[in-house]
C-alpha cells in the first residue's frame, strides 16, 4: 500500500508540473502574440486620398470628405460672380491609396498646390453660323434676344415685316467655354453677329502658353496680338516671357450674318408730275415747243414691297399709290406745219 500511495503522489506531482508548464507555455505564446500585434500596429499601412488632375497625382489629403470639400471650395472660388453652372476644364479624380513617406496635406496646403493647375468652364449657349461658333451667351433666351436684335435693326417703325430670315444656317446649342469667352451683353453679342468683328476681350495666360499659340487660338496673327498688347515687347524689341494669370487683349473676326427681309413700306410726299396739256399751233415753227403755263408737281403716298439683304435692296414692287396733292399739268404750245392750201 505504501508503494502505491507513493506512486500516486508522484503522478499527482507530475500532473501539477505539467499544468504549470502548460500555463507557462500558454502565457509565453500570448506574450509573443501581443508583441506581434503591437509590431503590426506600429507598422500598419497609412491610407490617404490622392487627388489626380488629368490622371497625374498632384497631392494627398486626409480622406474623401476633405477631397470633396476641397473640390467644391476651389470651384466656388473660381466661379466668382458667375451664375451659370461651372465645372473644371481638367479631369479631377480622387482615389484611396496607401502612403508611406508622401506628405498628406491640409486643405489649405492642397488648395495652394491645385489652384494654378485648375481652370473652369461655364455652361452657356453658342450661336453658330454655318457650323462656326461666333458668340457665347449665358442662356438660350439671351441667344434668341441677340438674334432678334440683329433682325430688328433692319426694320424701321411703321414698316410691316412680311418675312425675315437669316441667309446663313444659324443654330443655338448648349456648350461650355472659359468665362472670358462668355458675352454677357446681348447688344454686344448682336454687334458681333452683325459686323463680323468681336469686341476686344481679355485672355488669362495659362501655364505653358506662348504669344503665337494664344494668337492662333483666336484666329489672330502674332502681329495683331502684339498691336493689341504692345507691352509684350521689351525695350529692345524682343518678346518678353508671359506670366501665368496676366491678362492679354484678344479679338478675332467672325462670320457676319446676312438678314433677308421682305417688308412693306409707305413712302409719303412722293413727288409726281401730271401729263402736260399740249396745244398744237401753226404760229410756231414745226417741232418747236413753248411752255405757256408751267406745271406744278403733286404728291402721292406710295406703298412698296421691298426685298433686302441687310441694307442692300434686292428688289421692289409698287403695290399702290394714293394722290395726296394733285399735280397741275403744264400747258405747252407745239408748232406744227401748215396744211397745204386746196
Amino acid at each position: 500500500m505504501d508503494n502505491q500511495e507513493r506512486e500516486q503522489r508522484r503522478i499527482r506531482r507530475m500532473r501539477r508540473q505539467l499544468r504549470v508548464t502548460a500555463l507557462a507555455l500558454a502565457l509565453s505564446l500570448l506574450f509573443n502574440a501581443v508583441c506581434v500585434v503591437a509590431m503590426l500596429l506600429a507598422r500598419r499601412t497609412r491610407y490617404a486620398r490622392a487627388i489626380m488632375i488629368n490622371d497625374r497625382i498632384v497631392c494627398y489629403v486626409k480622406n474623401v470628405q476633405a477631397a470633396e470639400q476641397l473640390q467644391q471650395e476651389l470651384l466656388e472660388e473660381k466661379r466668382a460672380n458667375l451664375t451659370n453652372d461651372v465645372h473644371f476644364q481638367e479631369n479631377w479624380k480622387d482615389l484611396r491609396v496607401s502612403v508611406e513617406h508622401e506628405p498628406v496635406l491640409t486643405k489649405a496646403q492642397a488648395a495652394e498646390v491645385l489652384r494654378p493647375l485648375l481652370h473652369i468652364l461655364v455652361s452657356c449657349y453658342a450661336i453658330s453660323v454655318d457650323g462656326e461658333d461666333v458668340v457665347y451667351v449665358a442662356t438660350e433666351d439671351a441667344a434668341k434676344a441677340a438674334l432678334d436684335l440683329v433682325k430688328t435693326q433692319y426694320v424701321a417703325p411703321g414698316e410691316e415685316v412680311i418675312k425675315q430670315e437669316f441667309k446663313e444656317n444659324v443654330e443655338i446649342r448648349p456648350t461650355s467655354v472659359p468665362p472670358e469667352d462668355l458675352q454677357t451683353d446681348i447688344h454686344a453679342a448682336a454687334e458681333t453677329l452683325s459686323t463680323g468683328q468681336r469686341a476686344t476681350a481679355p485672355h488669362k495666360v495659362r501655364s505653358g502658353e506662348c504669344p503665337s499659340e494664344i494668337a492662333g487660338k483666336y484666329g489672330m496673327s502674332l502681329k495683331q496680338l502684339l498691336a493689341l498688347n504692345p507691352n509684350l515687347r521689351r525695350a529692345d524689341g524682343k518678346l518678353r516671357d508671359l506670366v501665368v494669370g496676366e491678362e492679354l487683349s484678344v479679338t478675332r473676326p467672325t462670320r457676319r450674318l446676312t438678314v433677308r427681309t421682305v417688308k412693306e413700306v409707305t413712302q409719303t410726299a412722293v413727288p409726281y408730275s401730271a401729263k402736260p396739256q399740249v396745244q398744237e399751233t401753226t404760229l410756231l415753227p414745226p417741232g418747236k415747243e413753248e411752255v405757256t403755263v408751267p406745271g406744278v408737281p403733286g404728291e402721292q403716298s406710295v406703298r412698296l414691297r421691298l426685298e433686302l439683304e441687310n441694307d442692300q435692296e434686292i428688289s421692289r414692287e409698287r403695290l399702290e399709290a394714293l394722290v395726296t396733292k394733285p399735280a397741275i399739268p403744264a400747258r405747252i404750245r407745239r408748232g406744227v406745219a401748215r396744211s397745204p392750201s386746196p
